[in-house]
């Protein structure tokens, strides 16, 4: 038989593990770590939230002076790889090597060209990019439509980043302009992690769960980059941004 504080020792012990389940199932479900909760949004739209500071560069910059750059508390950067179907940046091999040699997390980025076959424009891509432990997901630049069609554009979009996916096991982030995404865009790559390009404001989103970037300004003046650059905020911590490499 049991005594009555044995009884009373089991009935608080099943009462803190009921307690306990009752806490977990209230507990939202955590998606993705590369999705947004609704605290972060308020975080971002309140200026809150923990950010690292990026670059992103092209030939425009010209001879980049990578050792001086990295002085900046520069958290990332993402270099152009290729534009359409047959184009290589001038100083992309050069910077990756820079980069890789450095040790920051970096990645890549290709301009789409919406008149271009998209795969050929993936395997364009993809014949030039160089993976390592380091490397962050791939970028589709996507901000100009040459009178293509919607339908056709987003057909052809989502055949690139398919073909990417595919090939590398990733996830690409898409970059474009507010008003570019919004009407473009928004509506048919809600799963796909948004970078956006606004110089006047923070984006207005629909759906602000996938924007994990922000472009703010294309006219930093940095150390080791004689031109003006892009400047861009990571939405995260670099436990974050390292869920971003492509693995």
């Amino acid at each position: 038989m049991y005594t009555k504080r044995e009884i009373v020792k089991y009935a608080i012990t099943i009462l803190i593990i009921i307690l306990i389940i009752f806490l977990i199932l209230l507990r939202p479900i955590s998606g993705n770590q590369n999705s947004m909760s609704a605290q972060d949004n308020k975080k971002i739209a309140e200026n809150k939230i923990i950010s690292i500071k990026g670059i992103d560069v092209s030939h425009y910059q010209g001879k980049i002076n990578w050792s001086k750059v990295l002085t900046h508390n520069i958290g990332f950067v993402y270099i152009k790889a290729t534009e359409g179907i047959t184009y290589t940046d001038p100083m992309f091999i050069k910077n990756q090597n820079e980069l890789f040699k450095n040790k920051i997390l970096y990645g890549s980025y290709h301009f789409f060209d919406p008149k271009d076959d998209p795969l050929t424009q993936a395997e364009n891509y993809l014949s030039k990019i160089k993976r390592h432990n380091k490397m962050l997901v791939p970028v589709l630049d996507i901000e100009i439509r040459q009178g293509v069609a919607k339908e056709k554009l987003v057909k052809n979009v989502q055949l690139w980043l398919e073909k990417v996916t595919e090939s590398l096991g990733c996830k690409p982030i898409i970059y474009s302009y507010t008003s570019f995404y919004a009407e473009y865009l928004e509506s048919d790559f809600k799963n796909y992690p948004i970078w956006i390009a606004d110089y006047t404001k923070k984006p207005t989103l629909r759906d602000t769960s996938k924007f994990i970037m922000w472009q703010h300004s294309q006219k930093g003046n940095i150390s080791g980059i004689e031109a003006m650059v892009d400047e861009n905020i990571f939405f995260g911590d670099h436990c974050r941004l390292k869920s971003f490499i492509c693995n």
